[in-house]
């Protein structure tokens, strides 16, 4: 198994952003997620495979117990898949 590590800096935001929305843009993600079903495999075929990169970002680490090899951390996850009704 082989696992991706990627630091990141942390920073805090100190400008707050606004921006409005674009009625083409409501538009199209409407018309894409109007029958979409989150719980339905995204694959053609029931026997095709569906291939999902886990990647794991340390956010941080939170201790180190040498003695029980034990690390604790905080980790975003994140998955990645191609979908083939969104295209």
């Amino acid at each position: 198994m082989v696992v991706y590590w990627e630091m990141e800096k942390q920073s805090t935001i100190t400008n707050l952003l606004v921006c409005t929305g674009n009625p083409d843009a409501k538009r199209l993600y409407d018309d894409l997620l109007s029958n979409y079903n989150k719980l339905v495999r995204p694959v053609v075929n029931v026997t095709d495979a569906l291939t999902v990169q886990i990647k794991l970002k340390l956010s941080q680490l939170i201790d180190v117990n040498l003695k029980n090899q034990i690390m604790t951390t905080n980790l975003w996850v994140e998955q990645t898949w191609y979908d083939y009704k969104l295209k």
